[in-house]
C-alpha cells in the first residue's frame, strides 16, 4: 500500500519496490502479474517482467473502446 500511495503523491521512482514484489511472485511459481491497482502501470510495463503483465487500466480502456464501437454499430 506504501508504494501505491507514494505513486499517488507523484513519486514514480517505486518501480524497483513493484519489480521486487513481481519477481517474489514469480519465484512462488506465479506465471503472470495482475497490476491490482490502476495506479501500478504508471511505472511498470510488460518490458520489465519475464511474465505477463494484465493491466486492468488497459483492459477496461480496450473494452471500452469495444463497447463504443459496438453501439456506433448497431
Amino acid at each position: 500500500m506504501d508504494v501505491i500511495n507514494r505513486i499517488k503523491s507523484g513519486d514514480h521512482t517505486v518501480k524497483d519496490d513493484v519489480v521486487a514484489v513481481a519477481h517474489h511472485l514469480m519465484d512462488e511459481e506465479a506465471e503472470g502479474i495482475i497490476l491490482g491497482c490502476t495506479e501500478l502501470s504508471l511505472v511498470v510495463s510488460q518490458g520489465d517482467l519475464c511474465v505477463p503483465i494484465f493491466d486492468p487500466l488497459s483492459i477496461l480502456a480496450a473494452r471500452v473502446v469495444e463497447w463504443a464501437e459496438e453501439k456506433e454499430e448497431a
